[in-house]
C-alpha cells in the first residue's frame, strides 16, 4: 500500500489513503498476504505511522492464525494418496503386461512365419509406439481445454481433482513442481486405470498386425497420458535434470518456452503439453474454437474465462516465471 502525499487537498488524501489501507487489508487477509505499508510522500508525516504500523501487526495477527489451517482447501487427503499410489503401481502393471505380450507376438510371428515377417511385426510395433505417443499429446490437450474452460472446482469428483488444480495453475504455475511424484501423477494414471483394464482382459491375437498395432498404439498413449503431469512439472521447473533438458531441447516432451505460449491471457491456445507437437496443427484448424462450440452449443455446458491476466500482475508467481523466462537460455 503506497500512503500519498501533497499540499491541497490533504484531508481528503487522508480519508482516501485510509480506505485504500482498509482495502489491501482485506484483500491481504483474503490472500494470506503480508502486508506492507509504505510512505511515498517525501517528508514522511502525511500518513499517520502509528495507523501502518497497526495494520501491519494486525496483518501478523491474521497470517499467524491462519497456519493453523490448511493453506490449501483442497488439498487431497491421505486416503485419496494411497488411492493414487494403487492407481500408479496398477497402471504400469498394466502397461507392463500388454507390451510384453505384444513382445510375445513379434517372436511367435518371426518362429512361425521366419525373420523377415517378425521384423515386419516389429516395425509395425515401433509405429505404433510412435502413433500412440502422439495421440498421447492430442489426448492431453482436449482434457487440458475441458477443464480449462469448462465445469467448476464445485462439480462432483472432477472439480477437485481435476478442474482445480488447471484453474489455479494459471495464477501460480510453480505450484505444481512442489508435488511429489504421486501427487503429480496419480490422478492421470487412474484415468487410464479402467481402458487399460480392459485391454488387459480381451483376448487380442497379438500374431495378427491390425491387433497388434491397436494394442501397441493405446499402450504408448496411455504410458504418453500418465507421464503427462510429470512433463508439464518439468517444463515449469527453474533448472530441471540434464536428462530433461536434453529431451526437452529435441523437443521429445514438452518444451519450456513453447509451453509458456498457453500461459498467455487468455490462456485459450496451445493446450498439448506431452510433447506439444499438435498444437500448431491444432491452432492452424481452429480446432479449439469448433470445440467450443460444440461444448456450448450441443453439449450446453458452460463456457469459463479467467478473467485475470496472471502473468502481467507484478508480483504474481505467474509475472515471476514470465520474468525468468525472458533471462533463461534453453528450451
Amino acid at each position: 500500500v503506497k500512503a500519498a502525499g501533497g499540499g491541497g487537498g490533504r484531508g481528503m488524501r487522508v480519508v482516501q489513503t485510509e480506505a485504500a489501507l482498509a482495502t489491501a487489508i482485506s484483500e491481504a487477509k483474503l490472500r494470506g498476504s503480508k502486508l506492507i505499508v509504505v510512505n511515498s510522500h517525501r517528508g514522511g508525516q502525511e500518513f499517520d505511522t502509528a495507523k501502518a504500523r497497526a495494520a501491519e501487526d494486525e496483518m501478523a495477527g491474521s497470517l499467524q492464525q491462519s497456519k493453523q489451517v490448511p493453506a490449501d482447501p483442497y488439498e487431497r487427503s491421505a486416503g485419496h494418496r494411497l488411492f493414487e499410489l494403487v492407481g500408479i503401481i496398477a497402471a504400469v502393471t498394466s502397461v507392463a503386461l500388454l507390451l510384453w505380450r505384444c513382445l510375445e507376438g513379434i517372436e511367435l510371428v518371426a518362429e512361425t512365419d521366419g525373420r523377415d515377417a517378425g521384423r515386419r511385426h516389429g516395425v509395425i510395433f515401433v509405429l505404433a509406439l510412435a502413433v500412440g505417443y502422439v495421440l498421447a499429446d492430442f489426448a492431453s490437450g482436449i482434457v487440458h481445454f475441458t477443464f480449462d474452460r469448462f465445469f467448476s472446482v464445485d462439480t462432483p469428483v472432477i472439480g477437485r481433482n481435476f478442474v482445480h488444480p488447471f484453474r489455479q495453475h494459471h495464477q501460480d504455475p510453480k505450484e505444481m513442481t512442489r508435488h511429489g511424484f504421486v501427487e503429480t501423477n496419480g490422478n492421470n494414471c487412474l484415468a487410464t486405470c479402467l481402458p487399460l483394464f480392459v485391454l488387459v482382459a480381451i483376448p487380442f491375437d497379438l500374431t495378427r498386425s491390425w491387433q497388434l498395432f491397436v494394442v501397441a498404439m493405446l499402450s504408448s498413449a496411455a504410458i504418453g497420458e500418465f507421464m503427462t503431469n510429470q512433463i508439464h512439472k518439468w517444463a515449469h521447473l527453474d533448472d530441471p535434470p540434464a536428462i530433461v533438458r536434453w529431451l526437452q531441447a529435441r523437443w521429445l516432451i514438452l518444451p519450456r518456452r513453447h509451453h509458456q505460449l498457453h500461459h498467455t491471457w487468455p490462456y485459450d491456445g496451445d493446450y498439448c503439453i506431452t510433447t506439444g507437437w499438435c498444437n500448431a496443427l491444432l491452432r492452424q484448424l481452429r480446432f479449439w474454437r469448433g470445440l467450443e462450440l460444440f461444448y456450448t452449443r450441443v453439449l450446453r455446458l458452460r463456457l469459463y474465462t479467467e478473467a485475470t491476466p496472471w502473468e502481467r500482475v507484478p508480483g504474481s508467481p505467474a509475472f515471476r516465471e514470465r520474468e525468468l523466462m525472458a533471462t533463461t537460455n534453453g528450451p
